[in-house]
């Protein structure tokens, strides 16, 4: 059999395909996946497996924190993720929709005004459990405004708050770990996503697997290449991980490098 030769161009694209790869895809490096999965699981909350905000499922939903039944501080955060929540639209809402849930024009709009009703109940209700989820939220909106910075000391206060067992640490961890890749900390970020893989639950894992082994094997560095690589295997052929989406995203990168 003649084996074709590549060319240049066929060089070129291969070197194209593998750097986009180790790119963080938008729907992972965001908080997205985890701030959906807070709104999405409703059932056991009260074992710590699962959070719901919205409507009247809000205070049952905080009482998965010790502390957390403070109804004025379960309020306050309810009022405040009102904007979180808000869409952003181009069309004109109803003259009719009442103020507060009319979409915002912009994003930016958007992730400030959450920003700015979130950080007074942050501060307010440190240390119960509506402080906590506030702090959660505020750190998430600094990080779509960009402010990384912000977002990073937010973050870190959430975690030093929380168990290494609470359920949801991995949050915190992530949107970390994603705040620190986007302002550039890239060691820091994979040392963080590193820590998502020792939690004692399942959720999370896949999303630190793949994100600390994604940015170890496009270090210069031989051997953080061969530990990305070895982290990314685990993640391929871990039983626990046969239906996550990173499985197949992770035997791509491993092919590539």
């Amino acid at each position: 059999m003649v084996q074709k030769l590549k060319t240049q161009q066929d060089k070129d694209a291969e070197k194209q395909e593998k750097k986009e790869l180790l790119k963080p895809d938008e729907f992972i490096s965001t908080t997205g996946r985890a701030f959906q999965w807070l709104q999405d699981n409703s059932q056991t909350v009260l074992t710590g497996i699962a959070v719901l905000f919205g409507g009247a499922a809000l205070v049952g939903a905080l009482s998965w924190y010790q502390g957390s039944r403070n109804s004025e501080a379960s309020l306050d955060l309810y009022r405040a993720l009102k904007p979180y929540h808000r869409p952003v639209s181009a069309v004109s809402a109803p003259d009719a929709t009442a103020e507060d849930e009319k979409p915002f024009a912009t994003a930016k709009e958007k992730w400030t005004a959450a920003r700015d009703a979130l950080k007074p109940v942050a501060d307010k209700h440190a240390g119960n459990g509506a402080g906590r989820l506030a702090l959660l939220y505020l750190a998430d909106t600094h990080a779509h405004l960009g402010e990384y910075a912000d977002a990073i000391t937010a973050y870190q206060k959430f975690i030093r708050d929380t168990s290494a067992s609470d359920a949801m640490r991995w949050v915190g961890l992530q949107g970390l770990a994603s705040a620190q890749e986007a302002k550039g900390d890239t060691k820091d970020a994979a040392k963080t996503f590193e820590e998502m893989v020792t939690l004692p639950g399942k959720q999370g894992r896949d999303i630190g697997y793949f994100n600390a082994g994604r940015i170890l094997v496009g270090s210069a560095d031989a051997a953080d290449k061969t530990k990305g690589k070895d982290l990314l295997g685990k993640l391929s052929k871990e039983k626990d991980f046969e239906t996550s989406p990173l499985k197949a995203r992770a035997e791509e990168l491993l092919a590539a490098n």
